[in-house]
């Protein structure tokens, strides 16, 4: 997500009026006004990830509190207490037509969460306990991927210029990467977060090459080269713990470009689809062997105009500079990415919410499947404040997810968002007794196909 603030007239005129702000004032601006709007034609939606960007050294750093008992009492009760045994499939995860598969050939089933606040948590005693509170519980809860953050996330910074790189930051996230492997956890590793990386690289250009939009970050020269040299400080990097090369290790699922890209200076498409052929190949003269992904909302565009009817709405949907099929197209892109806010995207009722998500997902799953021939992931979703309403969206997107798999189309799950606290859109493990019920539910009904 990112900070699915709206704006009430033109993206275009509001960034004009703010170009002097700081990069910072603006991202703390979104996230104040994210829910005071009501979405129309003429508004700029993000989605929750602007909260996270929020993410501050002393929410890294609250005390663990004592475990929780929830997740083990729900597990007992489904007849199964502690995490899952190690499999014999760890290995790189590749695709093979429209499946994640494992080195020995067996369907990969992705289920699991957005987390982004991890990697942060690993520069203190108290943060690192409640990383592994976390990770055990989403283990027991049979979960197995969590998308994250390997670029900058609020006080968690890893390039603080465009050479400047933080090697505690990385040890921090070294440290994670070791965890997670230890539990047989793969992680979706993310580079950048729309909502902040291109207003931050546009601030490092020099003033003449600012041009009148941070979409610059896609074009100038200067810019895409600062993007590929993070990507080569993480892709190419050693683990300080345990001394596997990244580009080596099974603990990372796929490299991700960005979070929601778009491009709203260009809304043929073509400006974003260039620069994410362009950074997947760099991605891939790196690293072979992992899946590489965009990050994408999964908006239609201008090549499918049929299909811009399963957007949100008319108007602004079409107009971000995305065009789902034809971005998931490029060849480097290993698999297809959606994601799912009802209720940021839309100012109707919350049962035309749900009807909308039936229409979204349904399009997506035919597209991917049948013409971008390539696996997908519903990697954001969720529902904020109301939690029996979000115990909805969950089996909703869930059962799709499901009837997929048993279709023999891989269509994984990562939720928004697996946390030891609450928040507007968190599922926090400790109290949200309901939710995580759904959450078991679902996992075991993967379990059963993988026998």
């Amino acid at each position: 997500m990112a900070g699915r603030g709206a704006r009430s007239s033109s993206p275009t005129s509001c960034i004009g009026r703010w170009r002097n702000l700081s990069a910072s004032f603006l991202l703390l601006l979104f996230c104040s006004l994210r829910v005071a709007f009501v979405a129309s034609d003429a508004d700029f939606i993000p989605g929750p990830e602007a909260q996270g960007m929020q993410f501050s050294e002393e929410e890294a750093n609250k005390p663990a509190g004592p475990p929780t008992s929830l997740v083990n009492d729900i597990t007992r009760a489904n007849g199964r207490t502690g995490p899952p045994p190690p499999t014999n499939s760890w290995g790189i995860v590749q695709t093979r037509k429209t499946q994640f598969i494992t080195p020995d050939r067996k369907n990969f089933y992705v289920n699991g969460y957005n987390s982004w606040g991890l990697a942060g948590r690993g520069g203190t005693p108290e943060g690192r306990q409640r990383v592994i509170n976390l990770l055990d519980a989403g283990q027991a809860l049979g979960l197995t991927v969590v998308r994250i953050m390997a670029g900058n996330l609020g006080a968690f910074v890893v390039q603080s210029g465009p050479s400047n790189f933080s090697e505690t930051a990385l040890r921090d996230f070294d440290w994670l990467m070791n965890e997670c492997s230890k539990r047989q956890i793969r992680l979706l590793v993310m580079f950048g977060n729309n909502w902040s990386i291109k207003l931050q690289y546009q601030s490092w250009l020099p003033a003449n090459e600012r041009g009148t939009s941070e979409d610059v970050f896609y074009t100038n020269p200067r810019a895409k080269s600062w993007f590929k040299g993070l990507l080569s400080k993480v892709i190419t990097r050693n683990n300080t713990v345990n001394g596997i090369k990244y580009s080596d290790d099974p603990t990372v699922f796929g490299w991700q470009l960005l979070n929601e890209p778009r491009c709203n200076s260009d809304k043929t498409g073509a400006s974003l689809i260039s620069w994410t052929s362009e950074m997947a190949a760099f991605v891939k003269s790196l690293d072979r062997k992992h899946m590489v992904s965009i990050g994408s909302e999964g908006f239609y565009g201008p090549s499918l105009p049929q299909r811009v009817y399963a957007n949100s709405g008319p108007g602004w949907p079409a107009e971000q500079g995305n065009d789902f099929v034809a971005e998931h197209r490029v060849a480097n892109i290993d698999f297809v990415t959606v994601h799912l806010y009802a209720q940021l995207w839309m100012g109707e009722t919350d049962d035309a919410k749900f009807v909308f998500a039936d229409k979204w997902l349904k399009a997506h799953l035919q597209d991917g499947r049948g013409g971008i021939k390539k696996p997908m992931l519903i990697e954001e979703f969720g529902w904020m404040t109301d939690i029996p309403k979000r115990d909805l969206m969950f089996r909703q997107v869930f059962a799709y997810s499901l009837n997929a798999t048993k279709a023999g189309y891989s269509a994984g799950t990562l939720f928004w968002s697996f946390e030891d606290h609450d928040g507007t859109w968190n599922v926090n493990f400790n109290t949200h007794a309901s939710t995580l019920k759904i959450v078991k539910e679902h996992s075991d009904n993967l379990r059963k196909l993988s026998r």
